[in-house]
């Protein structure tokens, strides 16, 4: 009976633990709408990584962008205040915003794998998309099986243990004479590539936000043959 008990506490623990973590996520992550000087709005997807916050999202998202509006889970606006570095490989931007709802940091884990076909998800709308990894080898991107449509670019992914493995950054549409467009998932920046974009942009240059951000470490594939 005691053993019991001891094992049905441990599970809720652990299950509990997972909770929050994806209760985390889901709060992490918020939406970006970028307009440019016609008033076009681009629609995208970010999420923060400090407590202070800043957001990651896509360059490419905001090239054109003369006004950034940054709306969190609970649709409230959050105060944009500059962009601190966007580069265009491997496409990948910094926003640093008034935190003001206190939306959690995504934690950087430190002990995924990544391996070819094993299941990732993003969140869309409170909901996970799932997929598979694919190509994992690739140093600069890897493509993904899940379903990714407009306003998904700058998702982070995420393996089965709520790791973060990547960010999304475009849609993958292969043509063919015969069948026309067919939509074959899309593509995402390995989290390694990210971590040296942060290194480089914020924690190389501004120690103000060392200890906001949470423990930072590399992805690694499983093989180490890449192209």
């Amino acid at each position: 009976m005691t053993r019991l008990y001891l094992l049905l506490k441990f599970f809720i623990i652990i299950s509990s633990s997972l909770l929050a973590d994806l209760k985390d996520i889901n709060q992490s992550v918020v939406k970006i709408l970028s307009f440019d000087n016609g008033g076009n709005k681009y629609k995208a997807t970010g999420f923060n990584i400090c407590k202070r916050g800043l957001i990651i999202t896509n360059a490419h998202v905001l090239k054109y962008s003369k006004r950034i509006l940054v709306i969190d889970h609970k649709l409230n606006q959050l105060p944009f205040v500059n962009i601190i570095a966007t580069e265009k490989k491997p496409d990948l931007a910094i926003i640093k915003i008034i935190n003001k709802t206190n939306i959690p940091a995504i934690n950087f884990l430190t002990s995924a794998i990544l391996k070819e076909g094993d299941p990732a998800y993003f969140v869309d709308k409170s909901k996970k998309i799932y997929g598979r990894l694919i190509d994992v080898e690739r140093r600069n991107r890897f493509y993904i099986s899940n379903h990714v449509n407009y306003g998904h670019s700058g998702s982070p992914l995420f393996n089965e243990r709520n790791q973060l493995v990547g960010v999304i950054f475009a849609k993958r549409v292969l043509h063919f004479k015969r069948y026309g467009k067919i939509d074959m998932g899309g593509y995402a920046i390995p989290s390694k590539e990210l971590v040296n974009f942060i290194n480089k942009n914020v924690l190389s240059n501004n120690n103000f936000y060392l200890n906001s951000i949470k423990t930072i470490d590399v992805v690694t594939v499983s093989s180490v043959n890449r192209t």
